[in-house]
């Protein structure tokens, strides 16, 4: 059921980055100093391989990119190299040959969050409570680099071949960079995933709290097998959404769930669906709320 849910829902600008120097006689050439092996996940700007380096024998994860999307790729690579932490990938380099462009960062091994989650309906609060501070500490270490993610969802979190306490943040393709100086800042590429964005992307815009929507979204569905916001999912952020009252939170359908759950629960994810993300609870404070560090 889970499985079926989520895949229904499914600038600091600079040029300092890795290159290769093209020669006009000897083309470079990717598969000439990377082996592709098997396919890890396809987006729609780009399908994304395990690679090995021929010369060195270490593994990357590579994301290979149509040449008309240059721009969407070097944003992504930007906000790889500007991000760093132990819930993070580690930027390796940005490539071009004549087919296409390629962006490589160190390879994670393990299944991603949707996946290893997939044969469940639903969670209890005590094993969805150590999912989230998971989630929550991965988006955390984002921000703090002055990074939105902006696309939130179980498929974008893998989860460590040993053990799901370890989580890893993956997929910046529609990251974009934080201004310290404005509240509501513009979206410079398309951003999220139709069921999970919050309300500010219908009008072009996001929020440094903007993933705090899209974590509150996952939060319900691992919760109540079911999708929050169901008669959203057939606007396309391309489009302005006026009315507030798209995202009704909460709702009678809400409440019939909202009555399986712990008062402190039901608290946090209400601050969490909060329309206005300026009024709407910060990553920090989602983990040092009562149901996270009481439970």
């Amino acid at each position: 059921m889970f499985r079926k849910i989520v895949r229904q829902l499914a600038g600091k600008a600079t040029n300092l980055l890795p290159c290769i120097a093209f020669s006009t006689t000897q083309p470079y050439r990717f598969n000439q100093e990377y082996s592709t092996f098997e396919q890890l996940g396809k987006g729609s700007c780009g399908i994304v391989y395990r690679v090995v380096e021929n010369s060195s024998q270490k593994q990357f994860t590579c994301k290979k990119m149509r040449k008309t999307k240059r721009w969407r790729a070097h944003r992504e690579a930007i906000a790889l190299r500007d991000i760093s932490g132990s819930r993070l990938p580690q930027f390796h380099a940005k490539l071009e040959d004549e087919f296409a462009i390629y962006i490589l960062s160190k390879y994670i091994p393990g299944e991603d969050l949707f996946d290893y989650l997939a044969d469940f309906y639903c969670l209890d609060e005590y094993d969805l409570q150590h999912v989230v501070v998971e989630m929550a500490s991965c988006i955390k270490q984002c921000l703090d680099c002055s990074i939105a993610h902006l696309d939130i969802k179980a498929e974008n979190f893998i989860v460590d071949e040993a053990s799901v306490l370890n989580l890893k943040l993956i997929d910046f393709g529609a990251a974009h960079h934080i201004s310290e100086d404005k509240e509501l800042m513009s979206l410079k590429t398309p951003a999220g995933t139709t069921g999970f964005s919050p309300p500010e992307f219908y009008g072009g815009r996001f929020h440094r709290n903007s993933d705090v929507w899209s974590l509150a979204v996952c939060i319900w569905i691992l919760a109540t097998g079911e999708r929050p916001f169901p008669r959203h999912e057939s606007y396309s952020t391309s489009k302005t959404v006026s009315e507030p009252g798209h995202f009704i939170f909460p709702t009678l359908a809400h409440e019939e769930k909202l009555k399986t759950m712990s008062p402190l629960l039901v608290s946090l994810l209400g601050q969490m669906f909060t329309i206005d993300p300026r009024k709407r609870i910060s990553i920090q404070e989602v983990l040092s709320h009562p149901w996270i560090v009481n439970t």
